[in-house]
């Protein structure tokens, strides 16, 4: 006599790393429905940061200050004012700070689920964008009317232009656009201090990624039998949790039907 066991994946059960159930969005079940012998799922997991990637301007010997991005070059803008209250002038029209950040590092280190199950962004795969927003509230920076950063699906590179320096000052002794950090890095031949000077770029960016969770079942028999026995059967399963290289041990589940339910 041939016994097969099915599992399946179900929504209501409290296991493992999902402590709040199986999400019913964003989830695909592999193969789909009951299966036999061995089922994997997998589920999206997203999650927003607030990052401050920063451009940085220096100021040279002469009155040229310059701002440097590994992949699109430098920038130059003249000086504002002078000595200690020295600033970069601020960029005009169409001309605006180029620059390409990767966003690796702004990835939160928890992401969820649907259900709000958390995951380890170390375990999490594919990671990318979904979406990337200048915050322009705090006036720290300019951007080029009704333009978003730049980035590609499947990608963690954004590119980033932006309008940063002063050439004025408000009444209230503020310079057009707040910069973060002004650091006296050196002095000129002239006795003239060096700056540099930090603009940070608000963002929001939203991240998503997959992680993968899979279960095996086995069945075998339990005992010796002798003739005129009744066959007794034993069904094991062992999941893979989506932060494991490999599966954990078996767990006897012929007596707990509920937990060959996936």
């Amino acid at each position: 006599m041939l016994v097969i066991i099915f599992f399946g994946m179900t929504t209501n059960k409290v296991l493992a790393n999902f402590k709040e159930g199986y999400p019913e969005k964003d989830i695909e079940v592999k193969p789909p429905g009951l299966a036999k012998g061995k089922q994997t799922i997998k589920v999206k997991v997203t999650g927003t940061d607030y990052p401050r990637p920063k451009t940085v301007w220096t100021q040279t010997d002469t009155q040229i200050w310059v701002a440097t991005s590994s992949k699109y070059g430098s920038v130059n803008t003249n000086t504002f004012s002078s000595g200690y209250d020295a600033l970069p002038l601020k960029l005009k029209g169409n001309d605006f700070v180029k620059d390409e950040v990767n966003t690796e590092d702004y990835v939160p280190r928890t992401l969820r689920d649907d259900n709000d199950n958390p995951f380890k962004k170390e375990y999490v795969s594919d990671l990318e964008i979904e979406d990337v927003r200048y915050d322009t509230k705090l006036g720290t920076y300019a951007i080029k009317p009704g333009s978003k950063p730049g980035y590609k699906k499947g990608s963690l590179l954004i590119t980033l232009e932006t309008q940063t320096g002063s050439d004025k000052v408000d009444p209230d002794g503020k310079a057009d656009y707040s910069f973060d950090k002004k650091t006296r890095y050196a002095w000129r031949a002239d006795k003239a201090p060096k700056y540099q000077v930090d603009y940070y770029t608000p963002l929001e960016i939203d991240f998503s990624g997959y992680v993968t969770e899979t279960k095996e079942i086995r069945v075998r028999d339990d005992m010796q039998l002798r003739v005129g026995d009744v066959k007794s059967l034993v069904a094991e399963v062992r999941t893979k949790q989506y932060d494991q290289e490999s599966f954990g041990n078996w767990v006897n589940v012929s007596k707990r039907a509920d937990q060959i339910d996936w």
